[in-house]
């Protein structure tokens, strides 16, 4: 089975907020054996609207990515991003 990528992108509304929520939500991707290959403001649009920040996250299989996404390790994390950011996450296999 492939592995998966969740793709966010983000729009940060508190950014105080926002900074409490990242090393709660690093700490729980490593702990269920996610990776972050990519993540930042730094992003250049070759087409389409512009974006703040985006986030690329790699698991080994979906199954993976539901665990971690609906964890008790990720609920703190996850109350404080809703809290302080719009975002969109979707999930896409790698090519095997």
């Amino acid at each position: 089975m492939p592995c998966v990528y969740l793709v966010a992108e983000v729009e940060v509304t508190d950014m105080e907020t926002f900074k409490r929520y990242l090393p709660l939500a690093a700490a729980s991707v490593k702990q269920y054996g996610g990776e972050y290959l990519a993540r930042g403001e730094n992003i250049e649009v070759l087409e389409g609207p512009p974006v703040k920040r985006m986030v690329i996250t790699k698991f080994e299989n979906a199954e993976a990515a539901r665990r971690w996404y609906e964890s008790p390790q990720y609920a703190e994390a996850k109350a404080l991003r809703l809290k302080s950011s719009n975002i969109r996450i979707v999930m896409i296999e790698g090519i095997a």
